[in-house]
């Protein structure tokens, strides 16, 4: 009972057919680092089947860094959609997300520098344990020169 966290995984990442989020490798010296790469209003989604959730808000932590800039803001967006199976009537092709819950977070000051970003998601859709989950996730607005890598999204989440 307390706290549930899903690390959702970047290679699971969905996109639309335009502004989309781009998966990236950078080399690095010692290890290579897989993410995606954001510009203004570019789009990744995510679905699963949302297991172990109770009751309250969902928050997002995104683990970030930009490509090549060292200051700026970037903000961050989630959406959210829920499907309970056998029981909703929406077909899964047209279901809206609910409104989109955003947050800003400054860039590091030293190139590729992590930082992290929460994003209160409020608007659950009447999500339901083990309801079909869709979220999208959005750089929405930002004064960060290029693209913003994106490296993990945890989720984090009451059980009870």
């Amino acid at each position: 009972m307390g706290t549930t966290h899903k690390t959702l995984e970047i290679g699971a990442a969905r996109f639309r057919s335009t502004l989309f989020a781009r998966p990236v490798k950078d080399n690095g010296t010692n290890i290579p680092v897989f993410g995606l790469a954001f510009a203004t209003n570019e789009t990744a989604f995510f679905q699963w089947p949302f297991t172990g959730y109770g009751a309250g808000n969902v928050t997002g932590t995104i683990l970030w860094y930009a490509g090549t800039a060292t200051s700026g803001t970037a903000t961050w967006g989630m959406a959210l959609a829920a499907i309970t199976a056998g029981t909703d009537t929406t077909n899964v092709t047209t279901k809206a997300l609910a409104t989109e819950n955003t947050n800003t977070s400054a860039c590091r000051t030293d190139t590729k520098a992590v930082a992290t970003v929460d994003v209160v998601v409020s608007n659950l859709d009447s999500l339901a344990n083990f309801d079909l989950t869709f979220l999208r996730v959005r750089r929405t607005d930002s004064s960060v020169s290029g693209d913003c890598i994106i490296l993990g999204i945890r989720l984090s989440y009451s059980d009870t």
